[in-house]
């Protein structure tokens, strides 16, 4: 993948030298390369830099990054910011659809001092250099972190893929809100499911609980149908298998799990199958939990099985 890049950043991060920046970003397309990640192409014009990065002024500098036609931005930072990473985020995430990464300068820094970038002028805190192989490591980590923004797989098991080629994976919690949180903080269920042989990638969907504190999910059913059909439509075909995680349940929980969610998710795939979207079939319902297994059911075209 071809990823335009454009670079917003505080000023005086990385010592505020173009050369430093565009030193760095080479430092990252060359571990990319090494990686497989993909192509990355900087432009010296396509930098922004703010003191403050307030909201307005990453907005502003975003729609800069859209008239430069980037694909992805890189945001550096001073020092660790909630408040700037929240507003930055929800720009990218809901108003520009960038694919993007936030990293902090201190490893930038040292990285500067280790290749002695002229326009690099180091704070008095930053004297610790970091060696050279764990600078690439560091950049590798967030090569592979560019690579997973971009929809890639990181690694796999080669052995993995014939046995999940015709299996969808999924995976459900529930989080709660903690002691404390405002009163009437709603509980988030959350369902991933694979959508690839390797189950490098996985896609979700989430609901609100209709009541805090409920351990069980209410929309499997909506929710789990969503992951159906993501793996249908990257797979042109329904899966033979359906292998089901269930995390935050207590030994004492599971036969709920049975009882209440278990059934949803064969209705979400007879549902799919009735749809007649996708070639008429039947899958195995697979259940596993930190606690014993499960045995039970049959419904029209999903049948769930003791736990593997």
């Amino acid at each position: 993948m071809k990823f335009n890049l454009f670079i917003l950043a505080q000023k005086n991060s990385l010592g505020g030298g173009l050369t430093t920046m565009d030193t760095y970003y080479h430092g990252l397309q060359k571990v990319m390369e090494r990686y497989g990640v993909g192509e990355m192409v900087f432009r010296q014009d396509s930098l922004w830099k703010s003191r403050s990065l307030d909201k307005t002024e990453l907005d502003d500098g975003l729609e800069q990054a859209k008239t430069f036609g980037a694909n992805f931005v890189l945001l550096i930072l001073n020092r660790k910011s909630n408040p700037i990473y929240s507003a930055f985020t929800d720009l990218v995430d809901r108003n520009y659809g960038f694919h993007s990464l936030c990293i902090t300068e201190a490893p930038n820094w040292k990285f500067a001092k280790d290749q002695k970038f002229p326009n690099c002028k180091l704070k008095p805190s930053a004297t610790k250099s970091v060696p050279p192989n764990e600078m690439g490591q560091y950049l590798g980590n967030v090569a592979m972190k560019v690579n997973l923004k971009a929809s890639g797989t990181k690694h796999f098991v080669p052995d993995v893929p014939k046995g999940l080629e015709d299996t969808l994976v999924l995976e459900a919690d529930v989080t709660h809100p903690s002691p404390g949180f405002l009163i009437g903080c709603p509980s988030i269920a959350a369902i991933v499911g694979s959508v690839d042989a390797h189950c490098g990638k996985f896609l979700g969907s989430m609901r609100l609980q209709r009541k805090d504190k409920k351990e069980m999910i209410d929309d499997v059913t909506e929710m789990v149908r969503e992951r159906i059909h993501d793996w249908a439509t990257e797979n042109k075909r329904l899966p033979a298998n359906i292998l089901y995680y269930r995390d935050g349940v207590r030994d004492g929980q599971y036969a709920q799990v049975k009882a209440e969610e278990l059934p949803k998710i064969c209705h979400a795939f007879d549902i799919e199958v009735q749809a007649g979207t996708w070639k008429s079939s039947s899958a195995k319902l697979v259940s596993k939990t930190r606690a014993d297994g499960c045995r039970g059911s049959q419904t029209t075209q999903c049948s769930i099985l003791s736990r593997c």
